[in-house]
């Protein structure tokens, strides 16, 4: 927090750093107290509050746990094959309709 000159600070100033500094509520704390504060609000409204909605305590599978020892995963073994193909001839093809203002690049009549 950065130091204020005394003369800068006002009675009402002075009394809200003495609540910061002396405040022993973790932030954990202090969004359950928000969350409570919201929940109160709500049900004045006549609307429900936030549900509190627990993590699911259904067990895992423990056959899905055990994987092999290899480690790789199946089709990591792939390898690519473009580099191994091996080109007989070329043969270009000349398209048989061409927009009006339109240039054709690389093709030589």
């Amino acid at each position: 927090m950065p130091r204020i000159p005394e003369e800068a600070k006002s009675p009402f100033m002075i009394e809200l750093i003495g609540i910061i500094e002396n405040q022993s509520v973790t932030i954990q704390q202090q969004a359950e107290i928000i969350q409570l504060l919201r929940d109160e609000i709500a049900r004045l409204k006549g609307q429900k509050p936030k549900p509190n909605i627990q993590p699911s305590k259904l067990e895992k599978d423990p056959a899905k746990k055990e994987t092999p020892s290899s480690g790789k995963r199946p089709g990591s073994s792939k390898r690519e094959k473009t580099p191994h193909l091996v080109i007989h001839e070329e043969i270009r093809i000349r398209p048989e309709s061409v927009p009006e203002g339109s240039i054709l690049k690389d093709i030589q009549p």
